[in-house]
């Protein structure tokens, strides 16, 4: 993940950058790849499954059972604000909107394994010290039911 120093004006452009780049090793079908976007400590709240999982090792066995179906998020609408920053530097950010979430074809019969279904996600990203890289501290999604 590459590190990228912040100012307020360039915060949606991070944002978009690593959620391209979360995004891209979704597709990739990789779960140990997606499970290092997350901090060690992280929660991850998932739309599905209805299981809270707390830190890496259980956000990687989600992403294992989740990518067989190698899904694609559609961003729907997009908002990012700063949560911390100090001498100038976003250390924290939270990215959140709405996604439909698709699943591909089945190749034997042709139909999707699952409906696509839109939900409500947010992300709270941490700066991590160690490293310069943007980690997930906090994911959670929820369904969005039609009103």
């Amino acid at each position: 993940m590459e590190t990228l120093l912040l100012l307020d004006t360039d915060i949606n452009m991070t944002a978009a950058r690593n959620f391209h780049e979360w995004q891209k090793e979704i597709r990739s079908g990789n779960p140990e790849a997606v499970s290092r976007f997350y901090t060690e400590n992280a929660i991850l709240i998932p739309a599905i499954q209805g299981k809270i999982r707390k830190g890496r090792p259980e956000i990687l066995a989600f992403y294992k059972q989740f990518l067989e179906h190698v899904p694609s998020f559609t961003n729907l609408i997009n908002h990012t604000e700063t949560v911390f920053e100090h001498e100038n530097r976003v250390l924290m950010y939270r990215h959140f909107g709405t996604f439909r979430i698709s699943f591909p074809e089945n190749s034997m019969d042709g139909r999707s394994s699952q409906p696509p279904f839109v939900t409500i996600i947010t992300f709270l990203w941490k700066l991590d010290s160690k490293d310069g890289s943007w980690r997930i501290l906090h994911h959670q999604s929820s369904p969005l039911t039609p009103s």
